[in-house]
C-alpha cells in the first residue's frame, strides 16, 4: 500500500502520487463542448488536492 503515495515516471510523465480520477460526465461543458469555468475550477481543485492524475469528462 505504501507505493501508492510515491511518484511514478511513465515515459516522459512524472506524477506526485498513483491515485487517478476516473473520466466522469459533469455536464457542465459549453453546448459546443468547449470547456466552462466551472470545469477548470473542478479540476483545479483535484490538483490541489493531491490527485496524482486525471481522465477528463465534463
Amino acid at each position: 500500500m505504501k507505493k501508492i503515495f510515491e511518484p511514478i515516471t511513465l515515459k516522459n510523465l512524472i506524477a506526485r502520487n498513483r491515485l487517478v480520477r476516473s473520466a466522469t460526465w459533469e455536464g457542465i461543458a459549453n453546448p459546443d463542448g468547449s470547456v466552462t469555468n466551472e470545469a477548470y475550477d473542478i479540476y483545479s481543485e483535484l490538483a490541489k488536492g493531491g490527485v496524482g492524475g486525471s481522465s477528463l469528462g465534463c
